[in-house]
């Protein structure tokens, strides 16, 4: 929309409220958070922000190494990331976490797996790359589709 229109829209706005006497109504606001909030207690909340900034770590050594071209480093950043990391899960943790939720996450840390045995098998930097950009989609959807909130 053009500067213009912008500003003859709002002047419509403002001259409709003044001949009817009220405001319009308020659309939705831009920045709007429409992502599905998932409620856990403090503890679990704690637990997840802490799993994401290991595996932020293991995403930034993973990224140096293919950088580096070092295949060895990739494996050994991408297998701290992958399901030996998970460790034994509370079951209480577990439920209070949508099925869906999970299974993006445990996908992510196949792929980190996966990624791990190719590089460490193959060698091959352009096909690491390409799995390194298949975890990142990972991340981004869940990012842009959860969050996570405390309940009271």
């Amino acid at each position: 929309m053009n500067v213009a229109r912008s500003r003859d829209s709002a002047a419509a706005a403002l001259l409709a409220m003044l001949i009817v006497g009220e405001a319009p109504a308020a659309e939705a606001p831009v920045n709007a958070d429409t992502r599905q909030a998932i409620e856990v207690d403090a503890s679990a909340r704690a637990r997840i922000r802490a799993e994401m900034r290991e595996l932020l770590t293991a995403l930034q050594g993973l990224a140096d190494a293919l950088a580096a071209d070092d295949m060895r480093a990739a494996a050994k950043a991408a297998r701290s990331a992958g399901m030996q990391a998970v460790g034994p899960i509370d079951p209480k943790f577990q439920a209070q976490l949508p099925p869906e939720f999970r299974k993006l996450g445990f996908g992510m840390r196949g792929e980190f797996d996966a990624l791990a045995a190719d590089a460490d098998k193959l060698a091959d930097r352009n096909r690491a790359l390409r799995q390194f950009g298949g975890v990142l989609q990972r991340c981004v959807a869940c990012h842009s589709t959860y969050q996570l909130r405390e309940r009271p």
